[in-house]
């Protein structure tokens, strides 16, 4: 029987990522960051800083998800749009990415800013999708802030090898429907591919994979955490790690 009420809520996360090890978190950003810079591989840079720092495995997981090397953020910095070039464009959301960070931000779960400038979680469905608490609210908020970008289209694309994927759409064809949103609704055998096949839509996603590969992307996640980041006390910023421009600007100037 599922019994989990909040997404991504980890019991020693407090502890993982408290203030007492956020100047050791830092560091091992930047670190990272340096490593990518000298072309290390990721899998060998984090194994490198995961091991001198001592990180347990959702500090490892949180590290890989905020760094990235300096071409693939310049990659990212050609290919986003803003909000004002989305109007009476088509949209392709990457489903369960989008969703579960919604509800990890409502859950007041740990959400992190990384150096492409989008924020991302550490939760994780496991193969396996389950509604929480704040599903519904999560749907109707995105839906809400998706309609003030004006988009002419929206699809949602959900991966159909994750259990109860159906369950979901179906949900969200009924908010939508209910709401009058121009929201299409797909379970796809792989939703990368699915989005990226549309060469004309806007993609959104905070797959860096995905990103890296998208003609146009546009930031979500940074609008979201402007919108309802307030009310989310586990928000980590790069500069509550003490990671700032100039600490960057000093490592690219070494490569």
């Amino acid at each position: 029987m599922h019994k989990q009420k909040h997404r991504g809520i980890h019991p020693k996360d407090e502890i993982l990522f408290g203030r007492e090890l956020r100047d050791k978190l830092g560091q091992a950003v930047l670190d990272l960051y340096f490593l990518y810079s000298r072309n290390y591989s990721e899998s060998a840079a984090l194994r490198i800083v995961g091991d001198h720092f001592l990180l347990q495995k959702r500090q490892r997981f949180a590290l890989q998800r905020m760094v990235s090397c300096k071409d693939e953020i310049q990659i990212l910095n050609n290919s986003e749009v803003d909000d004002e070039f989305i109007k009476g464009r088509h949209l392709a959301i990457d489903g369960f990415n989008l969703l579960i960070f919604a509800e990890v931000l409502l859950s007041d779960g740990f959400v992190f800013q990384c150096l492409d400038e989008t924020y991302r979680d550490i939760a994780s469905v496991h193969g396996s999708y389950h509604q929480i608490v704040e599903t519904g609210k999560a749907i109707h908020l995105l839906g809400q802030l998706l309609e003030t970008l004006q988009p002419k289209s929206i699809s949602w694309f959900l991966d159909q090898p994750v259990s109860n994927s159906g369950k979901l759409g179906k949900f969200m064809r009924e908010i939508s429907d209910n709401q009058n949103w121009k929201w299409k609704v797909e379970i796809v055998p792989n939703p990368d591919q699915a989005m990226l096949e549309l060469k004309q839509a806007v993609l959104i996603s905070n797959d860096r994979i995905v990103l890296s590969r998208s003609n146009k992307w546009f930031n979500l996640s940074k609008l979201l955490v402007k919108r309802l980041g307030k009310n989310n006390t586990h928000l980590l910023e790069l500069r509550d790690l003490g990671v700032t421009k100039k600490s960057l600007t000093s490592i690219n100037a070494l490569s």
